[in-house]
């Protein structure tokens, strides 16, 4: 219940409100994001490119691998990134085909020395004309 109008001695007006003054407020909250798993260290150097709207991979840059676990890779590149784009991944190890890995960014931010951190979302692989090609040109390099 509230009444107003009421004034003190130096002739202030006060809004009083029926609230317990020893209850505190309720604080609004935040959605909680699901925990991302903990990933392992893993040093590798890569070849990405962001796929367009029609799924079709644009220009390669290159990346550095710093987190891999079963449903995320977490890399370190020069071009940043919005947030649920796809991209193509391609691993160079030792063995003379790059493995291909396709994910949606979940986090892009600056990490320092002019680098952003991309953490992607793996999914499976797309079987498309435009990927195969993509995967054929970068395993010439």
């Amino acid at each position: 219940m509230a009444t107003s109008g009421l004034s003190s001695g130096d002739g202030e007006a006060y809004l009083l409100a029926n609230v317990g003054f020893d209850e505190e407020p309720e604080k609004p909250r935040k959605p909680k994001k699901p925990k991302r798993p903990a990933g392992y260290r893993f040093r590798a150097e890569l070849d990405v490119s962001e796929l367009d709207d029609r799924g079709r991979p644009g220009a390669t840059c290159t990346a550095f691998a710093v987190e891999l676990s079963r449903s995320n890779l977490v890399i370190r590149t020069r071009r940043m990134s919005y947030i649920d784009r796809k991209m193509l991944v391609a691993i160079h190890l030792i063995d003379d085909e790059p493995t291909v890995l396709f994910g949606r960014v979940y986090s892009c931010e600056y990490d320092g020395d002019g680098l952003c951190r991309i953490d992607l979302d793996l999914e499976p692989l797309p079987a498309t004309g435009d990927v195969r090609r993509w995967k054929a040109m970068i395993s010439r390099k």
